[in-house]
């Protein structure tokens, strides 16, 4: 119908008939669909503020493993219904400043007794990847942090997020029952061929043997 009243209009009428269509009410649905066209959840980590982050919560000589693919995981690891952030390092150097930030060294060996348990950062072995995680407060790991960071190490080349729900088979190393997911887990790819666990166990991260390697 708008077509045919715009037939016989000159240009600058047809432009002022456009203009009286463009009520307030139609610029503000307008606004409301770009807004929701870009929720902050599917907002991914840039390596530079994640650098940063790292630097200035855990250590500013820590090196962010970009070398992995991704070097990230994103996901709900403690359970509680908000997006954390996962980030693969290197930390090598600069050990001193972990304790000056209060940083959780957590025991994820799943044959220790310490399983799931603070550990003194000097524990810490050599020459192996970390995984830092942050817990997010809110719908995007961007929101400020709960606590402090987490930090697990082991040697290990990759991991990849098994999500809360999917079953964990038990594997062949483990006399122990499976675990029932709390939250999103990491699953460990080992250089040794093996394969670890970590998840929450509702008080705190825990290691899980999935496979034995060499």
């Amino acid at each position: 119908m708008f077509g045919a009243l715009a037939r016989g209009l000159t240009g600058g009428e047809r432009r002022r008939r456009l203009v009286l269509k463009l009520t307030p009410f139609s610029c503000l649905v307008l606004l409301n669909l770009s807004s929701v066209a870009r929720p902050v959840t599917d907002q991914r980590p840039t390596l530079e503020s994640v650098v940063s982050l790292v630097h200035s919560t855990i250590t500013s000589q820590a090196e962010v493993f970009d070398r992995g693919n991704p070097w990230y995981r994103l996901g709900d690891f403690n359970g509680d219904g908000l997006q954390d952030l996962a980030v693969l390092v290197l930390v090598e150097s600069g050990r001193e400043e972990l304790r000056k930030h209060g940083v959780q060294f957590i025991n994820i060996d799943p044959f220790s007794n310490r399983n799931g348990s603070e550990d003194l950062l000097t524990d810490m072995g050599q020459h192996c990847l970390g995984l830092v995680i942050f817990h997010g407060s809110s719908r995007s790991w961007r929101g400020a942090r709960i606590g402090v960071p987490v930090l697990v190490y082991d040697c290990f080349s990759a991991c990849r997020v098994i999500r809360k729900g999917m079953r964990v088979r038990r594997g062949d190393c483990s006399s122990r029952r499976s675990p029932v997911l709390k939250g999103d887990a990491l699953q460990l790819e080992l250089e040794t061929g093996g394969q670890t666990l970590v998840y929450w166990s509702g008080q705190t991260y825990r290691g899980f043997c999935l496979r034995n390697g060499d």
